[in-house]
């Protein structure tokens, strides 16, 4: 049994239960944080910054302190969806048959498309790779008129977008 490194086997899955559990607890404290920036970010979101010219027009924009905590909220949602990927990869390698004539999970097969952040990654290739809007895709002027963005783009004096 020791030609055949059985008990390496052994202690290479107990370290892969290990990476397991701190997988699970790096998941759980991301997503208490995600959770309490998610509430920061409700206290702040009524602060806005805007001038005069902003107040004439009728626009605004976030405060620094709103966009600071929205993308630390962000990328603590990537994180999260990270580790849990990692966790239930983990998972399913710990999971594996002793016999090499079973089946595994459906997740091992179908990698990396069966990940969540893989799946995240190309609806974001898909979107930056995707043609720009035309004028065909916009409302007609008529119908944006006295809207907030048709206000702006007056005041910007910029063409439709």
């Amino acid at each position: 049994m020791a030609r055949q490194r059985v008990p390496e086997a052994f202690a290479l899955r107990l370290e892969l239960v290990c990476l397991k559990k701190i997988a699970y607890y790096l998941f759980a404290q991301g997503s208490s944080l995600e959770r309490q920036l998610a509430q920061l970010a409700t206290f702040w979101h009524g602060e806005h910054l805007g001038g005069p010219e902003g107040a004439a027009c009728g626009y605004w924009r976030h405060s620094a302190r709103l966009t600071e905590v929205s993308d630390a909220r962000v990328q603590c949602s990537g994180a999260v969806s990270a580790t849990a990927d990692a966790r239930a990869l983990v998972k399913h390698l710990c999971c594996l048959p002793r016999h090499s004539s079973k089946g595994c999970g459906a997740l091992l097969l179908e990698l990396p498309r069966s990940l969540h952040c893989w799946r995240l990654v190309e609806r974001a290739c898909a979107a930056a790779s995707a043609p720009p809007p035309t004028a065909a895709d916009e409302p007609p002027p008529a119908a944006v008129a006295g809207r907030w963005h048709s206000r702006l783009r007056e005041s910007l004096g910029v063409q439709l977008w």
